[in-house]
């Protein structure tokens, strides 16, 4: 318990005593409630590795305006999960790189157009491009939301 006291304390002085911190929006862990609907997207996602000498292709080639399993051939990767420590192909579990990651979900009708939706992830590292339907809803780069 001490620990825990400690560990809060020293986040604690370093936001008070740094002054560079970048303060960021956000919202608070989602709930379920009377006005709330929360849907979870964990599970088994369809996963990309690109190409090491050729990390853009897939901006390039548009593959987000398709189903991945047609322009590549996808394994099932679970999310939340680090790709990396899943598979034993070994090019997959030494990738640095560009990955891909695509499902098909349906929207519940309860969700008019009228709605905002949010959408929140738990773990994006460095950078990420979200698409819906080919469309990009949000660009996320490492250190702002």
């Amino acid at each position: 318990m001490v620990f825990i006291g400690y560990c809060i304390f020293y986040a604690l002085a370093l936001v008070l005593l740094n002054r560079d911190i970048v303060t960021t929006t956000g919202m608070l862990y989602p709930r379920e409630s009377e006005t709330r609907e929360v849907r979870s997207l964990d599970g088994l996602w369809n996963f990309v590795k690109s190409d090491i000498t050729n990390p853009t292709q897939g901006m390039r080639d548009k593959w987000y305006l398709d189903d991945l399993s047609r322009v590549r051939k996808t394994i099932p990767m679970p999310v939340p999960a680090s790709y990396n420590d899943i598979t034993t192909e070994h090019a997959i579990r030494d990738h640095v790189g560009t990955v891909w990651y695509d499902r098909k979900f349906f929207v519940p009708m309860s969700w008019s157009k009228n709605q905002r939706v949010w959408l929140r992830f738990g773990s994006v590292h460095y950078e990420a491009f979200v698409y819906i339907n080919g469309e990009m809803v949000v660009r996320h780069e490492m250190g702002h939301l």
